[in-house]
């Protein structure tokens, strides 16, 4: 959901340090966002759209000073995507077509997301720096797909259509997320620095899940049959991370890192499930046999050090991190 015009660049760590957890020792990807330096007031606008209906626009402003750093970022995306699937089935017996399925799928897909981002950081004095920083998203993401089956047989008179089934479905719901960093940094020289963060975040996403089924007997004798389904599922995420990196270039060529990393998340997500025998969804009834709740709680302590020596094509670390995870 990262718009592409707040990435600098993107790192692709192959040999990650004991720095980092140990989720990533087959490798990290770090895409690092745009933090500018320039003295005064800046900013830019854009705008662009697609021919599938589609449409996105953005704006940021920063502002720069011996004391003081300030930055907005703020961007919406509408998308709208338009799909139709065919499918022609035969059955054969003896080399000859003795029943057909057919079915034919129409689908949309839309949605709209806004995302914003802002900070400021106070140059306290050369060597001390305070930040903080937000981050915001919020959308909503909605699909529906209709799709008739045509069932029938290959008699001596043409093709007899003997059922119709009809089954659409509808997915969607609002996410929101939000993200908030506190950030202290001391630099006893420009490579010798103590910089300390800590960061809540949450995530959110209520999604709809509704399904409809009917089938139809070209058989009068035969009854029609509905139902309706519907699935909420509620995501509810909290992460608050601590973290405190220490950087010490001992020699020319000898360079010391050292940190704490500690990491607590929160997850309680339900999923429901309603039924109905009809079409509309009329005396909805819970089934309780497909009610869920996911609930999660982790809890990691992190203490790591890493010594790395480097001269001309010569290169050579060596690192420890422990672990304490509940």
């Amino acid at each position: 959901q990262l718009p592409a015009e707040s990435i600098e660049r993107i790192e692709v760590i192959d040999n990650p340090s004991a720095k980092f957890s140990a989720e990533g020792s087959a490798g990290i990807i770090n895409i690092v966002l745009k933090k500018e330096r320039k003295s005064g007031y800046y900013g830019s606008m854009q705008a662009g759209a697609d021919t599938r209906g589609g449409a996105n626009t953005s704006f940021n402003i920063n502002y720069n000073s011996s004391k003081l750093d300030a930055y907005f970022n703020i961007g919406y995306r509408h998308r709208e995507n338009v799909g139709r699937n065919e499918s022609t089935q035969d059955n054969i017996a003896n080399g000859i077509p003795v029943s057909y399925e057919r079915h034919f799928t129409e689908e949309t897909r839309r949605g709209n997301m806004l995302f914003a981002r802002t900070g400021l950081t106070w140059h306290a004095t050369d060597k001390d720096d305070f930040s903080v920083n937000g981050m915001l998203f919020t959308g909503k993401n909605k699909g529906y797909s209709s799709t008739p089956y045509y069932y029938g047989a290959y008699t001596a008179a043409g093709e007899v259509m003997e059922r119709i089934r009809q089954i659409d479905s509808y997915s969607g719901g609002p996410m929101n997320m939000y993200n908030v960093e506190f950030n202290y940094r001391h630099n006893f020289t420009d490579k010798h620095f103590i910089d300390f963060i800590v960061s809540h975040n949450r995530w959110s996403s209520d999604n709809d899940n509704i399904y409809q089924d009917y089938i139809h007997y070209m058989d009068e004798t035969l009854p029609s049959s509905s139902s309706y389904q519907s699935r909420p599922l509620d995501i509810n995420n909290h992460r608050t991370e601590v973290r405190a990196d220490y950087e010490n270039p001992l020699t020319e060529h000898l360079k010391l890192e050292a940190g704490y990393n500690g990491s607590f998340s929160r997850e309680n997500t339900p999923q429901y499930s309603y039924e109905a025998d009809n079409w509309d969804g009329m005396n909805l009834a819970e089934d309780q046999d497909y009610f869920n709740r996911f609930t999660y709680d982790n809890n990691v302590h992190a203490l790591y050090t890493t010594l790395s020596y480097n001269k001309d094509k010569f290169g050579l670390m060596a690192g420890l991190r422990g672990e304490y995870w509940r």
